[in-house]
């Protein structure tokens, strides 16, 4: 599925149209927690006045209090907190959010333990214009006497791509925070924040944006410059692993540079690594090429290399990642030698080595 967003004046000012797309966002039961991702919302927060639109409450109880919780950007889920006759702390919940909670089953919590309450939520969702009937699994959990907490037993999963790279990408309610799944492994180990970060793909930079009234998310292109082929690559300056040398990318001109980012961490680490080793050992006699890694954990460098070889210069460089908007492994630049990139591609190809040879051949 594509879509077309307005040009910007600067993408106008420099020739280029901003890609835009869209991805099925797909609901999935959240069922407990996911690899490398925290159970979010957040606690209930009650007050003694009664708020503008709850009707009807509970009868038969006292010292009551109330909350809301937001469900969607119109619709919020109204509670009350009360004493039953018996002492014992009741929970009622506008299961069916028409503002009546005097027809709704209490849920009465146990002060001895914790409880976990789990409440099937019907509500009506506007989409494209129409009403539509919708559910929503709500968790209610009072981890210690007097503060209850919540989440929605919800998570929503996109595959995006561009460019020949695919990202896994994950949020929960209320969305303002994504969850990228940047080793490939199905967990997502990356905090996103969609309203303050850019996401790099394929050589591009895009803004993220979830709509889940419709079910889909949104990547729209950013004017900021993109990191691919034509495009002059963004100089860096960084330390050498395991030496105290610097490589900087500038000081090369004349020279091809293979540039690579890969980690451990990914499940395809040592697959890649050794195409990269076997890559840079068959120039290891042409000094008109260097062969360059970037990687993000040193310690998790010295691990792998203790049984693995590399024929090949590490840096370790965080920062450089977002530079050439890289998110998950193994995107590989060839710059040639007036520093532009020739060739961006995910992972190694047989004809890489091949691209490497044309280019020493047309100079």
């Amino acid at each position: 599925m594509f879509a077309h967003t307005a040009v910007s004046a600067a993408a106008q000012a420099n020739g280029r149209v901003p890609v835009s797309r869209e991805f099925p966002l797909k609901k999935l039961r959240l069922a407990g927690a996911v690899p490398g991702m925290p159970v979010l919302e957040g606690r209930i927060r009650f007050e003694a006045k009664r708020p503008d639109g709850v009707g009807n409450v509970p009868v038969g109880l006292s010292q009551m209090e109330y909350a809301s919780v937001p469900l969607t950007a119109a619709v919020r889920i109204s509670l009350v907190r009360g004493r039953s006759d018996a002492g014992a702390v009741v929970v009622v919940v506008d299961r069916d959010t028409d503002s009546d909670l005097a027809d709704e089953a209490p849920v009465v919590f146990d002060e001895e333990r914790v409880r976990t309450a789990r409440l099937s939520i019907a509500y009506r969702d506007v989409v494209d214009g129409r009403e539509t009937a919708r559910t929503a699994d709500l968790v209610v959990t009072e981890p210690k006497p007097g503060n209850l907490e919540y989440h929605f037993d919800e998570l929503w999963q996109a595959t995006l791509g561009y460019g020949g790279e695919q990202l896994n990408v994950a949020l929960q309610r209320p969305g303002t925070i994504m969850f990228l799944d940047v080793n490939g492994s199905g967990a997502y180990e990356k905090i996103f924040y969609p309203g303050r970060e850019t996401l790099g793909l394929g050589g591009k930079f895009f803004r993220l944006e979830a709509d889940r009234s419709s079910e889909k998310m949104l990547m729209k292109e950013t004017d900021r410059q993109p990191v691919d082929a034509g495009h002059p690559a963004p100089d860096f300056e960084a330390r050498v692993w395991g030496s105290d040398a610097v490589f900087k990318l500038s000081e090369h001109r004349g020279e091809i540079v293979v540039l690579t980012f890969w980690t451990p961490l990914c499940p395809g680490s040592k697959h890649n690594a050794a195409l990269f080793h076997a890559l840079a050992t068959s120039f290891a006699d042409e000094k008109r090429v260097r062969f360059i890694a970037v990687i993000n954990d040193a310690k998790v460098l010295e691990a792998f290399l203790e049984s693995h070889e590399h024929a090949f210069t590490h840096v370790v460089d965080t920062a450089l990642w977002d530079t050439y908007g890289v998110v998950a492994p193994f995107p590989t630049f060839v710059i040639d030698g007036r520093g532009t990139i020739v060739t961006r591609q995910w992972g190694f190809t047989s004809g890489l080595e091949g691209q490497v040879r044309a280019l020493l051949g047309s100079r």
